[in-house]
């Protein structure tokens, strides 16, 4: 049984805890306030995967290895944020030709 010293010290330290909570949960709202977010364009698998040209089987690939991020909607549909699209073209490197004569520089 505790005392009446112990009860007081706890509850205190139960409204301290709270307070900081609450104090941690308006810096949160603060930082991720809707106006300072820019939108972000969600787009379906459909979508996507014709952007960057590839099947919608291997695209949902790519989301189950989780190279590509994706967000689950509603009774297993996905969409993919349009970010998702700047990132793999950044991430993606000029090809060579096959053809090494149409890269060298044509002579006046």
């Amino acid at each position: 049984m505790r005392t009446d010293d112990q009860r007081r010290a706890a509850e205190q330290r139960v409204r301290t805890l709270c307070a900081e909570l609450a104090e941690s949960l308006i810096d949160l709202a603060e930082v991720r306030a809707p106006e300072q977010r820019s939108p972000v364009e969600l787009l379906d698998v459909r979508t996507f995967a014709a952007r960057l040209g590839i099947a919608r089987s291997t695209l949902y690939a790519q989301i189950a290895t989780g190279a590509i991020a994706s967000v689950l909607i509603s009774r297993g549909r996905r969409a993919i944020p349009s970010t998702e699209l700047d990132r793999i073209a950044a991430a993606a490197t000029p090809r060579r030709s096959r053809n090494p004569a149409s890269e060298r520089p044509c002579e006046p």
